[in-house]
């Protein structure tokens, strides 16, 4: 508000009608006035002012510039330590996946010789085994052959003797049957 503005007068006459005597008004609106054109004089702007606050200004745009120019430098190296980051992370991203790659390589390679022992293992012990079992079992048929052919010699001892007791009893029989009938 500037000290044209404000006009004392009626500002008086609305402190009277606000039933404020009139001397006090009149005291009130003048003192009210000129601390108001003091706040005005005492802050009034010069050509002298506005030419020291546009260099100010000025200046402050050309900090600014300077802020803006230091920032894309920044930004632009950022930037790049972004791509040699991504390059370098891709880097140890395609040396990693070659690593695991051979790994991967080698571990089938090992288990597939593993596999292959395995296998050579189980059928030498398959063959081993049917070996073993051959020979047992030729044995065990020798062994019976051997029990059988003994016997059959003992049962055919037998059955000779038997049948000697039995042709031996029948010409008794038939010498005993001729004495008797007489023939």
């Amino acid at each position: 508000m500037s000290a044209a503005a404000f006009n004392p007068l009626e500002y008086a006459h609305r402190l009277e009608k606000a039933g404020m005597p009139q001397k006090l008004a009149e005291v009130q609106a003048q003192a009210q006035f000129e601390i108001i054109h003091s706040l005005v004089e005492d802050h009034a702007v010069t050509k002298e002012d506005i030419k020291d606050l546009r260099q100010d200004v000025r200046e402050i745009r050309e900090d600014i510039e300077a802020l803006r120019r230091d920032l894309e430098g920044i930004r632009q190296e950022i930037t790049e330590n972004i791509n040699l980051l991504r390059q370098e992370m891709n880097e140890n991203t395609n040396s990693l996946r070659q690593e695991i790659h051979e790994n991967v390589n080698s571990l089938r390679e090992e288990i597939h010789e593993n596999v292959n022992s395995l296998r050579e293992e189980i059928h030498e012990t398959i063959n081993n085994t049917k070996k073993e079992l051959n020979s047992s079992l030729t044995e065990k048929n020798e062994q019976l052959r051997q029990e059988v052919k003994s016997d059959m010699i003992i049962l055919r001892k037998d059955l000779t003797i038997r049948l000697g007791l039995m042709m031996s009893s029948s010409l008794f029989i038939l010498v005993t049957l001729m004495k008797l009938f007489h023939l």
